[in-house]
């Protein structure tokens, strides 16, 4: 500058974007940072670019862990409740070279358009699949904005947490003793219902079956063989039911499924150091030897009872007959 006071200031009078991020939890429908899934279940992401007078060069970059499936068609941009028009914005989802699942880049025509505080809104989905990380560890999705000439500048990154989760089974006997030979299949409900498909992923593991698996040919939904086995891949503020199907040899297999509640946490089992009495935590079931006690109200050997009571009655009024008949003789 040709001036008699070279040292001068440049400030930029434009306002600097920031970004939300929020990730829907199913149960309730609520949006915030953390949420639970299980395994096959499609997930919500909203993202909200807060853009600025004079915006330029905005790339809002998306990148999802190992755990989840992008749903490239769930993606829709919007501003004003309204969809942002085709050649406002492209998305790209391939030959990305900086980890993104997804990036959208906005055109320089439609940011000309902002001439005051704008919240651009971005949805998608994805689908929670079989590398999901179980509970502690979240399945994370961030995002950050790059801005400015030639897009240099980024936003602080903002990321959300998808939990999913396990237990343990534990088949013992009534002294604690571990049993084996037992059979187990997983529903959503207490009577009737769905089954869940399970995975034997092998050495006692068994995690929820995807769609695509479920879907595949030949496929058959495993069946929990306990000991001690654990089941993974489920959401929280759930209740699940597990049904015995085989019992060990010489016991009695259960009569009513087996409530199992995810609650937030993992349920898990401690046995003593050989493996051959349960200790504490996890969804323990117990089979007991002898004849089957039926419930209140069901029959079972209840009618056995009543019938040889009638029997007893019967042979006793038939014996004070024919007593009186000898005696009136």
């Amino acid at each position: 500058l040709d001036t008699a006071n070279p040292d001068v200031i440049v400030a930029e009078k434009n306002e600097v974007p920031d970004i939300d991020k929020q990730v829907q939890e199913d149960s309730d429908q609520s949006w915030g940072t953390e949420n639970t899934a299980q395994i096959g279940d499609t997930v919500n992401f909203k993202t909200t670019i807060h853009a600025k007078k004079g915006a330029q060069g905005y790339v809002l970059h998306d990148a999802m862990s190992a755990g989840l499936t992008l749903n490239t068609n769930s993606i829709k941009v919007q501003a004003g409740g309204s969809n942002l028009a085709a050649g406002d914005y492209t998305v790209s989802t391939t030959g990305l070279n900086d980890g993104c699942d997804f990036e959208i880049t906005f055109s320089q025509t439609y940011l000309d358009t902002i001439t005051e505080n704008t919240d651009i809104v971005v949805t998608y989905s994805a689908v929670l699949n079989e590398d999901a990380k179980i509970y502690s560890d979240p399945n994370t999705n961030k995002t950050k904005l790059n801005y400015g000439d030639s897009s240099t500048f980024e936003t602080t990154e903002k990321e959300t947490k998808t939990y999913s989760f396990s237990f343990d089974v534990i088949k013992t006997d009534g002294n604690k003793k571990l049993l084996t030979g037992a059979k187990f299949e997983l529903y959503d409900a207490e009577k009737n219902g769905n089954k869940i498909a399970l995975v034997d992923e092998g050495k006692g593991i068994y995690r929820v079956a995807t769609s695509e698996e479920q879907t595949a040919e030949n496929f058959t939904s495993a069946v929990m063989e306990a000991g001690k086995v654990t089941v993974k891949g489920l959401d929280a503020n759930t209740t699940y039911w597990l049904e015995e199907t085989k019992a060990p040899d010489g016991y009695n297999k259960l009569a009513e499924r087996v409530e199992v509640a995810i609650q937030g946490e993992n349920l898990s089992a401690t046995l003593n150091n050989d493996n051959t009495e349960w200790v504490s935590g996890g969804v323990r079931v117990i089979n007991k030897t002898g004849s089957l006690i039926p419930s209140t109200g069901g029959m079972g050997t209840t009618v056995l009872y009543i019938a040889g009571g009638v029997l007893v009655i019967a042979a006793g009024a038939l014996l004070i007959f024919r007593k009186r008949m000898h005696m009136d003789k």
